[in-house]
C-alpha cells in the first residue's frame, strides 16, 4: 500500500505542477477557472482546490479517481491519508520553486 500511496502522490503532484504558470496544463486550469467564474458559483475555489489548486487538497480527488476500479473503497480511505501526508512533505519541499523558476 505504501508504493501505490507513492506512486499516488507523484502522479498528483505532476499534475499540480503542470497546472503551475507556464507549464503545459496552465490553459486548461485557465479555462476551468474562468467556466466557474463565469457559472457564478461561490464555491469555485472548492471545486479548483481539488482538482488542481491545492496539493494536499487534491489527495482526496486524485486519490479516489485514480483507484476507484481496482481497489476496495476501505483502503481507498487509508489511501487518501496516506498520499495527503505524503503530498504535505512534498508541499514544503517545493513551496518555493515557483519563484525560483521567474
Amino acid at each position: 500500500m505504501i508504493q501505490k500511496a507513492i506512486e499516488l502522490s507523484l502522479i498528483i503532484t505532476a499534475i499540480y505542477v503542470c497546472t503551475w504558470d507556464g507549464m503545459i496544463f496552465e490553459k486548461p486550469r485557465i479555462f476551468i477557472q474562468n467556466l466557474l467564474d463565469c457559472m457564478g458559483l461561490g464555491f469555485s475555489l472548492w471545486v479548483q482546490k481539488p482538482l488542481f489548486g491545492c496539493l494536499m487538497c487534491m489527495s482526496s480527488f486524485w486519490t479516489i479517481a485514480l483507484t476507484i476500479w481496482d481497489t476496495p473503497y476501505n483502503v481507498v480511505f487509508r489511501l487518501i491519508f496516506l498520499v495527503c501526508g505524503i503530498n504535505t512533505i512534498i508541499n514544503s519541499i517545493i513551496k518555493n520553486l515557483r519563484y525560483y523558476e521567474e
